[in-house]
Parts: C-alpha cells; sequence; structure tokens
C-alpha cells in the first residue's frame, strides 16, 4: 500500500441533511418584557453535517435516523426541564407548569420535554449534537447542527 492509499483512507466524508419541523415554544429566560416569553411557534429549519467514517453498509449514517430525531419535535410544544420553570407535572396525561406567571396546562402527547435550560436555537443545536453523538455504531470526527429559527436568524452548535 503506498502512502497515496493511506491518506485515501484517512479521510472521513461529510454529509449533510436538513429537516424542518413546525413547533411552539417560550422562552422563559428572555426576560418578561420579551414578546418570547409567550407561547409561540417557528418553522425550524435543522441542518445536520456530520464527518464520519463509513460503516459496512457504505454509509456515515443513514439520513433516516437522522431526521427521525428531528421528526419527534415537528408539531409539538418544546417545554425545557430546568429549574426556571416550576410546578412542573403530568397527571392525566397533561403537562402543568407554570413561567414567569404564566400558568400553562396542555396535552402531554402535544408537548416534548426537553433536558435543556431554554428552547432556543442555541439549546436546540446542542441537543440535537448530543443526541447524534450517541448514535450506535457512528464514528465521528466533527458534528455540527445548525438551527433557524427564521430565515435569518440561526445559531450553530458543532464538535470534534
Amino acid at each position: 500500500m503506498g502512502e497515496h492509499d493511506i491518506l485515501i483512507n484517512e479521510r472521513c466524508p461529510m454529509i449533510s441533511t436538513e429537516v424542518t419541523i413546525a413547533a411552539a415554544h417560550f422562552v422563559h429566560t428572555a426576560g418578561a418584557e420579551s414578546p418570547c416569553v409567550n407561547l409561540h411557534g417557528h418553522n425550524w429549519r435543522f441542518i445536520i453535517e456530520i464527518q464520519a467514517q463509513t460503516q459496512k453498509d457504505s454509509m456515515v449514517v443513514d439520513f433516516r435516523i437522522l431526521k427521525k430525531i428531528i421528526n419527534e419535535l415537528d408539531h409539538k410544544t418544546l417545554v425545557p426541564r430546568s429549574t426556571i420553570v416550576t410546578d412542573y407535572d403530568i397527571p392525566d396525561g397533561r403537562v402543568i407548569f407554570r413561567s414567569m406567571g404564566i400558568h400553562y396546562d396542555l396535552p402531554e402527547y402535544s408537548c416534548v420535554i426537553l433536558d435543556i435550560p431554554a428552547t432556543t436555537a442555541e439549546e436546540l443545536a446542542k441537543w440535537a449534537v448530543r443526541k447524534f453523538a450517541h448514535i450506535k455504531g457512528l464514528e465521528w470526527s466533527m458534528l455540527a447542527v445548525t438551527v433557524y429559527e427564521s430565515e435569518k436568524s440561526y445559531a450553530t452548535f458543532r464538535i470534534r
């Protein structure tokens, strides 16, 4: 095997895919004067980039796996599980909590409770990267997720 062959074998392909979802959220960390503390929605756009060795099937990862993870959030209310969201309870299929003095009582099936401090684009990007980092068999060298809250407003989280 020549030197050129070794260099080719050490390189990892980069894959990318996009997933768009519709989801509601509120940003309890924004402060009482911000309209973002109120429940509102976005068409969130996730751009996922992964650099990794290909697996036995000659793919880095099946795109359907990535899309399935993000689609868990589609048409849901995103609720952060954090100390600022208080009085959190799920009695009789309801998600009941109070944040910034606002009382929420939502059907459990319409919510996703996330282990993040706030449902901002920044925290959603981190959440997604952490989920992808634990995909079985994926030996990545770089993971990045960019989350667009609107056409011109986005956040990126990348790990190497």
